[in-house]
């Protein structure tokens, strides 16, 4: 190690966030992942004091971690937190102040992909025909999913990232600006122009507790799904690929870097059809 090694880990950790070009959402994901590791550690772990037991250990925090509503962090979550953690590190020995990545050597859990809830046209119509107690949280969903924003590029909206012909937003994803279409039903969900440029779209001010406000809305339309806020997401990328079937113009709208993370998001939709094919009615006997 170098005397720079004697630096706080976390001091390092906001300089190489904002040194590099990241979009809102990737600087959202580093700094969860620096609240993981000060509820395990604490503030005050220097960069001399990360070793292999740190990094081996972090895992196993975040494996019993439990969230306010009592689950536990899924395997992609745990996965997230350690890699900007190792990405980090990475950093730290490309500048020569570290001699290895001790985070390497730790193996990850394998990442099971849970299946995702996506919504029907009809469920959509019934979220729009019934009222949600937050204003706010109904527009953020339903504009989801008629654009595929995640919450976190729908929450720093604002009217200047409004093409002039109300086609387009424009907004910065993974370091680049990108182009979201917009359809009527998206127009019809932001209404008109309030403000001047620099206000927000939505408004929305998200937490926890938006997850209830959310899961209470499907259930009171008669939804009996768990909806979160990335079932909206996961809707616009199953409805946009059932109608147009172009995974490369939906891997852009979406601001995926891999294309493989797209097609994760249309298996739903394949399992659907293929359960659809079973459930259809026998017509062929035995002795046809």
């Amino acid at each position: 190690k170098t005397h720079r090694a004697d630096r706080k880990l976390f001091d390092y950790w906001d300089e190489y966030v904002l040194s590099t070009n990241n979009s809102n959402s990737n600087i959202q994901s580093f700094d969860s992942a620096k609240k993981k590791l000060i509820e395990y550690k604490g503030s005050d772990i220097g960069i001399s004091d990360i070793n292999y037991k740190y990094c081996r250990d972090f895992i196993s925090f975040l494996d019993g971690f439990k969230k306010a509503n009592g689950e536990r962090l899924t395997s992609s979550s745990i996965n997230s937190y350690f890699n900007k953690l190792k990405l980090v590190l990475s950093e730290l020995v490309k500048e020569d102040i570290i001699t290895k990545n001790e985070s390497l050597k730790v193996k990850l859990p394998k990442i099971i992909h849970k299946k995702k809830e996506v919504l029907s046209s009809d469920e959509i119509k019934k979220l729009i025909q019934t009222p949600c107690e937050v204003t706010a949280q109904r527009k953020f969903f339903l504009l989801s999913c008629f654009t595929g924003m995640r919450h976190s590029d729908i929450k720093n909206l604002k009217w200047k990232n409004l093409s002039s012909d109300n086609k387009f937003f424009k907004i910065q994803k993974t370091g680049k600006y990108s182009s979201i279409p917009l359809n009527e039903d998206a127009l019809k969900v932001i209404e008109d122009r309030k403000g001047d440029n620099d206000n927000v779209v939505v408004g929305l001010n998200y937490n926890a507790h938006s997850n209830m406000i959310i899961q209470r809305w499907a259930y009171d339309a008669n939804i009996k799904k768990k909806v979160t806020p990335h079932t909206a997401r996961h809707t616009f990328a199953s409805q946009f690929y059932s109608q147009n079937k172009n995974l490369s113009i939906l891997k852009e709208i979406l601001g995926h870097s891999n294309i493989s993370t797209t097609e994760r998001y249309i298996h739903s939709l394949e399992n659907e059809a293929y359960q659809g094919i079973n459930d259809m009615k026998q017509l062929m006997t035995d002795e046809d």
